[in-house]
């Protein structure tokens, strides 16, 4: 189409000029001569187009135009004026997306031969997406007149255009709170859930006053805030009965005395789902809604629950209140049917994952709990010190998936000399019992052993210290692969201090040893994403896997390897790789576009691998990590050949900040 990539070909027999009024002169390459007889083909071969008779397919194409959109170029922008042209892309390919802050939810990915704003067009209203060129490509723009003139005078193509906008709207959330039953708990905002005006007072209140403020206003929480409405702490009645309990209710005494300081919030456009997240995290029921940066309200459960009847926090709390171990396996399998929801939702990666953290965090929590009591009931007793139970892997970064295996670790303060193996006795009879209840709800145990039930996984502060002295000295693979499971570890029961001591050991010794850097970089991108040459994928040739890739091996893991490296090497201290990748790109490591687009890159291939697990019995029973290309839609497939190459992108940045 465009011979040697500079705009031009044999003498035009149509001539298709850029769109009128568009202010791209510096993206567009001039005005292309392009061949009517190569749009025609174009057209006979692309639905709806396709049944149209010739007659009416040589008008459209003398009326279309064309345009050459570079990389990244967005083209259409949400909520802006509604589109003029029905863009149909003819080489290289568009992503959908929609934006909230800094945050992007990918909603859907176009391929040669597609069409992009066809439902903006039929609705006649701003698009409710943004679309960018995801590479050089090159689109034949049909205009808005032809589009509608088709749809009026053949009712095939009306048909076709009415099932593509039906389709393409039926993931996405409305524009309205106007919605019922489940649906709204993904739809309706904080804005118009909050049922009454917030109740407040300052921080110089005394806590009798405040309390009779809330029996005559019929609250259960009271939000402090300064004189100009800004957050400052909150406190509920429950923190009031505890105080009456323990007798501390001097009639002088102020609620900056009792409040909890700097709460959780969310904002007037966040959605009934993520207040339920937010509240979800933390363990709270009252979520103050704030409109730049001021107090607008209170969004309490019972206003959730309300809302919808199910939800992800129904599920933490028959987690939290399941009385045996049996009850809590079964629970298990409503997480799957609650993921599986959320899909059909169109939720992006980074909801999926807070779900399912929020979930299999309360979940090990419980098993920690009943474990605990289990061991009472057996005679042994707890030390008296300091723990904490370590997710690490996946399960550190907030990345698991449902019920793959959950890599972890105990550590636990130094114990006297005469009391160190009784210790770890008591904390490996631990770890059993709960990888255990792990292993009776589905999660498989580690084949490395990277569990706590391993001697060698569950250790005191002092070992866990020399563990990394040698670590972070030797060019040892077992040691590189146990030091990067680690260095992505956070608490998920237990004293943080301990892991934050452990962090500003490595730290001071990360800085002393420059070459773990080159040890662990060398390991990281031994691994080169599965693309021949000619951008086809490398697939196995023979057995169990034959045709398929491996898709955390060969994409996710060297993508999570890379983030790791570079933000270790900066000592940053996220440990999700969204939030890393975020970080890169804010202070500079990495270019803000590179770091963009390994966050989308992340969240395809995160999201093909939950599909995956979810579909699991209708694959043939195969590892959910395999991928047979060949097997998926055409856009998916150009999807996945872009994401394996900004992970090719990403290790070149490696290599250049480590050089």
């Amino acid at each position: 189409f465009l011979g040697d990539g500079r705009g031009l070909l044999s003498p035009p027999t149509g001539r298709f000029p850029r769109p009128g009024g568009r202010e791209k002169a510096a993206l567009v390459r001039g005005i292309m001569d392009v061949p009517l007889d190569k749009v025609l083909v174009f057209l006979k071969e692309t639905p709806p187009f396709s049944a149209l008779p010739d007659e009416a397919l040589d008008q459209v194409a003398r009326r279309m135009m064309v345009e050459y959109l570079p990389r990244g170029e967005v083209f259409i922008r949400a909520g802006d004026k509604p589109p003029e042209f029905l863009y149909l892309i003819y080489k290289g390919a568009a992503r959908l997306y929609r934006r909230d802050g800094i945050e992007e939810t990918l909603v859907d990915l176009r391929s040669e031969g597609e069409g992009v704003g066809a439902a903006a067009l039929i609705a006649g209203g701003p698009a409710s997406y943004n679309a960018a060129a995801t590479e050089d490509t090159i689109c034949y723009l049909v205009p808005r007149d032809v589009f509608f003139s088709l749809c009026d005078h053949w009712p095939g193509f009306r048909a076709f255009s009415e099932r593509i906008l039906r389709l393409q709207t039926a993931g996405s959330p409305p524009e309205t709170s106007k919605s019922h039953g489940q649906e709204a708990l993904f739809t309706t905002l904080a804005k118009d859930i909050i049922r009454r005006p917030p109740v407040f007072c300052p921080p110089n209140q005394t806590i009798q006053a405040a309390a009779r403020i809330m029996v005559r206003e019929k609250v259960g929480s009271m939000v402090v805030t300064d004189h100009g409405g800004r957050l400052l702490g909150i406190f509920t009645d429950a923190d009031l009965r505890r105080l009456v309990a323990d007798g501390d209710m001097s009639p002088v005494r102020t609620v900056d005395s009792i409040m909890r300081p700097r709460p959780a919030a969310v904002s007037m456009e966040a959605t009934g789902f993520e207040a339920l997240l937010a509240m979800g995290r933390r363990g709270i029921h009252h979520l103050p809604v704030v409109h730049e940066g001021r107090l607008a309200g209170v969004v309490t459960q019972h206003d959730l629950s309300l809302l919808s009847g199910a939800n992800p926090l129904a599920l933490v709390k028959d987690v939290e209140t399941a009385p045996s171990l049996e009850q809590l396996s079964q629970i298990q399998y409503s997480v799957d049917l609650l993921v599986e929801n959320l899909l059909r939702r169109n939720l992006g990666a980074l909801g999926i994952q807070s779900v399912i953290t929020l979930v299999n965090d309360q979940l090990m929590r419980r098993l920690i709990d009943i474990s605990r009591a289990e061991l009472e009931a057996r005679g042994m007793t707890e030390p008296s010190l300091a723990w904490a139970w370590v997710g690490c892997g996946s399960a550190g970064r907030k990345e698991q998936i449902m019920r793959t295996d959950h890599d972890c670790a105990i550590v636990y303060a130094d114990p006297p000399p005469d009391r160190k193996n009784e210790t770890q006795r008591y904390f490996l009879a631990l770890a059993e019992s709960v990888i255990g209840g792990l292993e009776q709800c589905g999660f498989p145990r580690c084949r490395e052993g990277n569990m706590a039930n391993n001697p060698r996984w569950c250790q005191s502060l002092g070992v866990w210290r020399e563990y990394f002295n040698t670590w972070l000295t030797e060019a040892d693979q077992g040691a590189l692969r146990s030091a990067a499971l680690f260095f992505d570890g956070r608490i998920i029961h237990g004293h943080e201090e301990l892991t934050r001591e452990i962090r500003r050991h490595v730290e001071g010794r990360l800085l002393e040893n420059p070459s773990f850097f080159r040890n662990l970089a060398k390991s990281a991108l031994a691994v080169i994403p599965p693309l021949g040459f000619f951008r086809q994928f490398v697939v196995e040739k023979s057995g169990e896997h034959e045709n398929r890739l491996n898709l955390k091996k060969s994409g996710l893991g060297p993508l999570v390897d890379a983030t790791r490296i570079l933000t270790l090497w900066r000592l940053l201290p996220q440990t999700n790789t969204l939030d890393r990748l975020m970080a890169l790109g804010e202070n500079g490591v990495i270019e803000a576009d590179l770091a963009r687009d390994a966050a989308l890159a992340f969240e395809f291939m995160f999201m093909l691998r939950v599909k995956n697990y979810i579909e699991g019995p209708k694959m043939d029973q195969l590892s959910f990590d395999w991928v047979h290309p060949g097997r998926l839609d055409k856009v998916s497939q150009k999807a996945l050949k872009e994401a394996f190459r900004v992970v090719s992108r990403l290790q070149e940045a490696v290599t250049a900040c480590l050089a």
